[in-house]
């Protein structure tokens, strides 16, 4: 049998409970309410890419995804909308903040153009293609038609571009194009070769920086496959340049 003491404890310990239940039903109302649905959208890029595609974007997923056109702050996945927004090929990475009561921050980094492959098609340092609408200086000849979201191994071409441009920052690269073992290079009106796997690469490109001033030829084809740089009047057929 329950003595009245323990009644009083069961009772209290219910009320307890039942304060807590309010509280916290409550509280869960409060935070879905109306008061956090998002009412503005604030996109932050560090590219070129219109803001308002980011919001068609933003837009389109909350379509897809939720029951409201503008979802509360709090209901909002913001894995899922970032996993949505990286779907296009174009962002590189997107983060979202929440700021209630009822804002939210849309950051996206952009792919950066290493070169480009054709018509409105570009590729980044990791080798995925994507599309644009600008005109890069360099030019990267390709055998095969690519689309976007297609991936081209340029890993190594990337970091020898790199050192290229550390020893001759003033020449740009105009054009690239890999032909069997070789990798050429135009540079301004000079063609250049390299071996992919060129061990005194510095040294070559030492030399290079020495010769490049002296040429007062247009065309001349410079070899760096060997110990001294060759030069030579006739440039290889496969890579005239284009017109």
């Amino acid at each position: 049998m329950i003595s009245k003491r323990d009644k009083r404890r069961i009772k209290k310990v219910a009320f307890f409970i039942l304060v807590c239940g309010l509280i916290f039903f409550g509280g869960r109302q409060f935070i879905l309410s109306d008061i956090f649905r998002i009412r503005k959208v604030e996109v932050e890029t560090d590219g070129n890419l219109e803001k308002k595609k980011i919001l068609s974007l933003f837009n389109s997923y909350c379509k897809e995804n939720c029951l409201d056109h503008r979802p509360n702050l709090f209901k909002l996945e913001k894995d899922s909308l970032r996993r949505f927004l990286l779907s296009d090929v174009r962002l590189l990475e997107a983060k979202i903040k929440k700021r209630p009561l009822s804002k939210l921050i849309i950051s996206v980094t952009e792919r950066k153009p290493f070169a480009q492959i054709g018509e409105g098609l570009c590729v980044d340092k990791d080798g995925v293609v994507f599309p644009t609408k600008e005109t890069h200086t360099t030019y990267l000849h390709i055998n095969s038609k690519k689309r976007h979201g297609d991936k081209i191994d340029v890993q190594e071409l990337y970091l020898i571009v790199e050192r290229i441009k550390a020893f001759l920052p003033k020449y740009p690269i105009n054009q690239i194009r890999k032909e069997k073992d070789r990798l050429f290079f135009l540079i301004e009106d000079t063609w250049i070769s390299v071996l992919p796997k060129e061990k005194e690469l510095n040294k070559k490109l030492t030399q290079l920086s020495v010769i490049l001033p002296t040429l007062t030829k247009k065309g001349v084809f410079v070899d760096l496959g060997y110990d001294d740089p060759i030069l030579s009047p006739n440039l290889p057929v496969t890579v005239q340049p284009i017109h």
